[in-house]
């Protein structure tokens, strides 16, 4: 008895060990953690480096705003709360890198598909 009660406890001392536990979908390769954040707000701003990115800002807008009751707007610049680019170097073509600061968000993936497939993650 005293056994099965050890087995039983012994998932729970696994999970104390991990910092932090991140749902996310898609699920990242890797997640690292840094000091500080940013929290979206009414009127924040999307921009996009490539005007190819477009109409993912406009996805990404429409999104947070079904999902979340914000207001993001489209930044006619490429300084925005949230900037969308390409060109993250690795072989998978949905890759993306998504780096949160407290100055806002920076997305850039490898192709069109890799920043839809953050603005999935981010929403």
């Amino acid at each position: 008895m005293k056994k099965a009660f050890l087995l039983l406890l012994l998932p729970l001392f696994c999970l104390a060990q991990v910092p932090y536990r991140v749902s996310l979908i898609p699920k990242p390769q890797k997640i690292s953690f840094s000091e500080g954040g940013f929290t979206l707000k009414n009127g924040s701003t999307v921009a996009v480096t490539d005007a190819s990115l477009a109409p993912l800002a406009n996805y990404l807008v429409a999104t947070i705003s079904k999902e979340n009751g914000l207001d993001l707007k489209i930044s006619k610049g490429t300084k925005a709360d949230i900037t969308l680019s390409l060109g993250f170097e690795n072989e998978k073509a949905e890759a993306y890198k998504m780096e949160v600061s407290a100055e806002g968000i920076a997305i850039s993936g490898t192709s069109p598909a890799g920043v839809l497939m953050s603005v999935a993650t981010l929403r």
